[in-house]
C-alpha cells in the first residue's frame, strides 16, 4: 500500500543519508546494501539508489559524486 511504500523509502532515504555524512560514495552506498531487506519484493535497487544518492548531494550543495 501507499503508506508502506512511502515508509521505506523514507527509511532508503535516512540511510544514505547517513552513509553520505559519513563520506560513503554510490559505490560504497550500493555496497551497503540500503535496501536489502526489500530486494527480494521490488527487485534490482540500483535506480532508487542512485536517485536518492543524487537528490541528496544536491540538496546539501556537495556535487562530488
Amino acid at each position: 500500500d501507499l503508506q508502506d511504500y512511502v515508509a521505506m523509502l523514507k527509511t532508503i532515504r535516512s540511510r544514505i543519508q547517513r552513509l553520505i555524512e559519513n563520506g560513503a560514495s554510490l559505490t560504497d552506498v550500493i555496497a551497503a546494501k540500503p535496501t536489502a531487506e526489500w530486494d527480494e519484493a521490488t527487485g534490482d535497487p540500483a535506480l532508487v539508489v542512485d536517485r536518492i544518492y543524487h537528490s541528496l548531494l544536491r540538496n546539501s550543495g556537495d556535487d562530488a559524486g
